[in-house]
């Protein structure tokens, strides 16, 4: 039996999910968002994309689109921190929005990544539309003008760090622009709630920089002021995570951030759902796809990140992958069980694994929700006797069940572990310690349903 219990407590949010499992199968009880039902939705959209070539007549359907990106964001935003029940707002609760990301939202990463529309939805738009007033005078202020991208070139960036030279940058303000009427004294006077939006942006052939003083994973020293501030002034601090990486988290519980929702990048038409989370419209049901950390270093892929110069093409670098299948989930869950300490050859650090909490913030699969959900394993073709054909299908049945007061929906994620074999050991096969197989979404459960 491997039984494993992740994450620590704070108040009534347990950050970790638990596994559970015999050597054949785990259940837990989260899960990232299926995709299969918008794909059989709008498959006629999606094959538009996906195909080279399309029928002359062929017509697209915009709204169908705008519809399509809503509910992705909709079901995928994920709800990681809500200390005290802080979400969700009453509509029309007055907000003061701040950073720079908040009024220049990351919609997409670039290179193949990258969206745009003359009528995207911005942050602000969706949560005016959410019934929510804004502060104005943050905006009115200047501080968070758009930054030429010539202007926000790094010296990382410059000097081709990763396999193409990157031109990322944080583009906060410093917290001495925060003066006047957007001092915070004058902000906490318009509103004792703040929204700060974190944003990072992300591109295919170009590694995320790393700077002396950190890296683009962390908090820059403007953001850190700015929570720090934010935290001192104000009774409620949320967090917006406008991010396509998995960042580094340490910062929820050095500033006791009372909230945070993972956006992702959603496109040009997603960000309309974020009003409607943070006011309850809509109840989130997304789960994290990606293990979320305090530290990267504990990351082995950072063990050979760095300036490998290629020496058959010029100012390209490269980076060896050697890590295999111990990427993600799968790497800390492993390291986990097998209680490992692994020092960093770079940093000098050392990884005690088998101290979960210390070293995985939020976990693959995690999300909360603003009600609560219980599952159960209440049948299906799998026993405990005898052996499975990989050439089989097999079956779990789980019942869910709303335990809370409002309506909502959740994942049922199904994990295996699997029996580590002489012939694995002989052969060098290498197996994580547990597996994601099947995922599925109930539909909207009332409470007690």
């Amino acid at each position: 039996m491997y039984k494993a219990t992740k994450g620590k407590k704070q108040g009534a949010n347990n950050r970790g999910f638990n596994i559970s499992a015999t050597a054949v199968m785990a259940v837990a009880l989260a899960v990232i968002v299926a995709a299969n039902y918008f794909t059989n939705l709008y498959a006629n959209s999606i094959n538009a994309v996906m195909t080279v070539a399309v029928a002359a007549d062929t017509e697209t359907d915009t709204d169908e689109w705008k519809d399509l990106a809503y509910r992705i964001s909709d079901e995928g935003m994920v709800l990681m921190e809500n200390k005290e029940n802080t979400l969700p707002l009453k509509s029309d609760t007055k907000v003061n929005l701040l950073g720079y990301y908040a009024y220049n939202p990351v919609y997409s990463g670039s290179g193949s990544g990258q969206v745009s529309a003359s009528d995207s939805i911005s942050i602000v738009s969706s949560l005016e539309s959410s019934g929510f007033e804004i502060n104005p005078a943050l905006e009115e202020s200047g501080i968070y003008a758009p930054v030429k991208e010539d202007e926000a070139k790094v010296k990382a960036g410059e000097e081709g760090v990763g396999f193409m030279a990157a031109s990322l940058a944080v583009n906060e303000a410093g917290i001495d622009s925060y003066t006047g009427d957007i001092s915070f004294d004058k902000l906490a006077e318009y509103s004792d709630t703040a929204i700060v939006v974190i944003g990072r942006s992300g591109s295919e052939g170009a590694d995320l920089t790393s700077y002396e003083e950190g890296d683009y994973l962390e908090l820059s020293k403007n953001e850190q002021d700015l929570l720090e501030s934010a935290r001192a002034g104000f009774d409620k601090l949320i967090v917006v995570v406008d991010s396509g990486n998995a960042m580094q988290m340490g910062w929820v519980d050095e500033y006791d951030v009372d909230a945070v929702i993972w956006s992702g990048l959603p496109g040009p038409y997603g960000f309309e759902a974020l009003g409607q989370i943070l006011n309850g419209t809509v109840n989130p049901s997304g789960k994290l796809p990606d293990t979320w950390v305090y530290d990267s270093d504990s990351n082995p892929a950072n063990e050979n990140f760095g300036e490998q110069a290629a020496d058959n093409a010029q100012d390209r670098y490269y980076v060896d992958y050697v890590e295999e299948i111990y990427v993600g989930y799968k790497w800390y869950e492993t390291a986990y069980a097998e209680e490992a300490v692994i020092t960093n050859t770079h940093t000098q650090e050392v990884f005690d694994y088998k101290d979960y909490e210390s070293i995985v913030a939020y976990p693959f699969g995690y999300g909360l929700s603003y009600t609560s959900f219980e599952q159960e394993i209440t049948g299906g073709s799998i026993t405990d006797k005898g052996s499975l054909n990989a050439a089989d299908s097999y079956t779990i049945d789980v019942t869910v069940t709303n335990t809370g007061d409002v309506a909502g929906k959740t994942p049922v994620q199904l994990y295996v572990t699997v029996p580590y074999t002489d012939y694995n050991q002989e052969n060098g096969v290498e197996k994580a310690a547990v597996s994601l197989v099947n995922y599925e979404k109930t539909e909207i459960l009332e409470p007690g349903g």
